[in-house]
């Protein structure tokens, strides 16, 4: 996992899950870009991955059986497409070719081809760069051109076990807030990306993905302005 900047202790990965959205076809194979440095997130549309087959093993490939998704990320060096042949638990049978970039990793996300004309989510490489950029601001709660910030006292406490506190929000091309959350229970948490989307959401990022009883880390949520 690829540190992208530090607030001053370590980030297991400040994470950012961009989406980028594939229509699944009966018959083609669905051709989508992985980045070569951070685990891809994958998962289907109103289903689940059940399995994953493929002649190559020069993959690591984690299996989030709970949730029904999948993370990859090629080996070092990798350049040629994966493929990937995956069942859902649907019984359907989707084939990917996965082609390892250079960039950040984005969240593939697979849809059949009935909801078509549901809107999907695009993030240019331009975009991509903006958000990483005011993320990098929320966590120094420092300035960026063209944003006004305010500090914010929103505190709830969460039905899973999670305290969250709004700390700061950020408006400007692009909404921000970064969200204290701390773990009230005497197990750990695995935060769950999924639970933490909101309507008009363009990018999540996290400090750290497991909290142990009593641990605080910081969310980062950015929204379409």
């Amino acid at each position: 996992m690829k540190k992208l900047f530090s607030i001053g202790l370590y980030f297991f990965s400040a994470t950012v899950f961009s989406m980028q959205t594939k229509q699944i076809v009966d018959g083609q194979t669905v051709q989508a870009l992985i980045s070569q440095k951070e685990l891809t997130r994958i998962f289907v549309q109103s289903d689940r991955i059940k399995d994953i087959k493929s002649a190559a093993n020069d993959f690591t490939l984690e299996k989030d059986e709970e949730n029904g998704q999948i993370f990859i990320m090629p080996h070092a060096g990798k350049e040629e497409s994966i493929t990937l042949f995956v069942t859902t638990e649907l019984g359907k049978t989707i084939t990917l070719s996965l082609k390892p970039t250079s960039l950040s990793a984005e969240t593939l996300e697979l849809v059949y081809a009935q909801h078509k004309n549901e809107k999907k989510i695009e993030i240019s490489q331009g975009h991509e760069a903006s958000i990483i950029q005011l993320m990098k601001a929320m966590s120094k709660r420092g300035a960026i051109p063209g944003y006004a910030v305010e500090n914010m006292d929103d505190n709830q406490e969460l039905v899973n076990g999670l305290e969250k506190s709004q700390q700061v929000m950020y408006q400007g091309r692009f909404k921000g807030k970064a969200i204290a959350i701390k773990n009230t229970t005497d197990t750990l948490i695995a935060l769950n990306v999924d639970e933490l989307k909101e309507p008009n959401i363009k990018a999540i990022g996290l400090a750290k993905m497991d909290l142990m009883p009593g641990e605080s880390t910081e969310v980062y949520l950015v929204y379409g302005a």
